[in-house]
């Protein structure tokens, strides 16, 4: 065997180990992020379309129900 030979049962052993430890580990935090960034897309996108159709509409009076969180809503009135 050479010394370049990669499939020995030690370097077969540290790629798992970088993998496990290393890139499994970033991949979900980077999904993490990936996630909460499409959910804020996704907020300022329903914003744009109801400030759209506020002006569309030339709503004098609008109601409005707000989530506070935890799917606690808020009715609003202007």
């Amino acid at each position: 065997m050479s010394s370049k030979d990669y499939n020995t049962p030690d370097s077969i052993s540290k790629y798992e180990d970088h993998i496990n430890n290393t890139l499994i580990p970033n991949l979900k935090e980077t999904a993490d992020l990936r996630d909460k960034a499409y959910n804020l897309i996704s907020e300022y996108l329903k914003l744009k379309v109801y400030i759209e159709t506020i002006e569309d509409q030339n709503l004098a009076e609008l109601k409005l129900r707000v989530d506070l969180g935890s799917d606690f809503y808020a009715h609003a009135k202007t």
